[in-house]
């Protein structure tokens, strides 16, 4: 794993490191920054395309078979932040479903920024086939029970 770490969170590059220590990440670059502008978090999980005659730059790498993950914080927000995230549906009838939700509260943007760690190497994870078991789906809401986990974990 290659990451670019261009935040000063040093304690959430090296909890990304000893996360991933158990899978195989030689395909996977992550960038981590501070440049989330209007929104308070951000982040994606990139994977490789077909090889293309325009590839270039970072889309290259996709060419080549690497996977990027992008973990954008937002400097200017105001911490403690409390907030709520999907982890799940409920069903209310045949059409109708329910979001369940679970409050989080980060108290500074190195646990927000471990959270999008999380939730996106999740996705990394499963479109990799390295995760095995029940509920290791490739959702949102699995994603985001990934990230509380982390964040939970770091903060102990």
């Amino acid at each position: 794993m290659k990451i670019n770490n261009k935040t000063n969170f040093k304690k959430a590059e090296q909890f990304l490191i000893y996360k991933s220590s158990n899978y195989d990440t030689s395909r996977l670059v992550v960038t981590m920054s501070t440049a989330c502008k209007g929104e308070r978090y951000k982040g994606y999980c990139a994977y490789p395309t077909k090889p293309g005659k325009s590839a270039k730059g970072w889309r290259f790498d996709l060419a080549k078979g690497i996977f990027r993950i992008t973990s954008n914080v937002n400097l200017k927000s105001h911490y403690p932040y409390k907030g709520e995230v999907s982890i799940g549906t409920k069903s209310i009838n045949e059409r109708m479903f329910e979001w369940i939700t679970k409050e989080v509260s980060f108290n500074n943007i190195e646990e927000m920024l471990v959270f999008v760690l999380g939730h996106e190497v999740h996705h990394f994870l499963c479109k990799t086939k390295q995760l095995k078991g029940t509920g290791q789906r490739n959702t949102q809401c699995q994603a985001n029970k990934r990230g509380i986990e982390w964040f939970r974990e770091f903060i102990q």
